[in-house]
């Protein structure tokens, strides 16, 4: 019976792992998705917009090593070497700029796709 009761609890552990793991990259895309179209918004109404580009890289910064954690690093590098060109980009307002920010917001939802467990690949 102990043997059951513990199977259970390493069964649920690693559910809510999964669960907790989805959830942290879905809300991690949805801000880069948000600061991504803040920085086209604002870039098309030829404001300045180095101080949202840093809002992202910084973002990025602090949820780097978790998003490692959870997923290949593989699939994060892009993602980095995409965010480490933006801050030059923004301050020479080039038009590389907004083309960067859209491969930036791809590849992040494609990561949170490739997350989500789609009930073909459990079966």
């Amino acid at each position: 019976m102990k043997r059951l009761y513990i199977s259970i609890i390493m069964l649920a552990a690693v559910i809510s792992g999964g669960i907790a793991s989805v959830v942290y990259i879905e809300h991690a895309d949805d801000r880069i998705q948000y600061l991504g179209a803040q920085i086209r918004e604002e870039y098309s109404r030829g404001e300045d917009v180095t101080d949202d580009v840093a809002k992202l890289c910084r973002f990025w910064e602090e949820h780097y090593l978790v998003m490692c954690f959870i997923d290949n690093s593989n699939d994060i590098s892009p993602i980095s070497a995409e965010i480490s060109r933006l801050p030059e980009l923004a301050e020479q307002r080039s038009e590389d700029l907004i083309p960067q920010v859209d491969c930036v917001c791809y590849l992040s939802g494609k990561l949170n796709d490739k997350q989500f467990p789609y009930i073909h690949s459990v079966l």
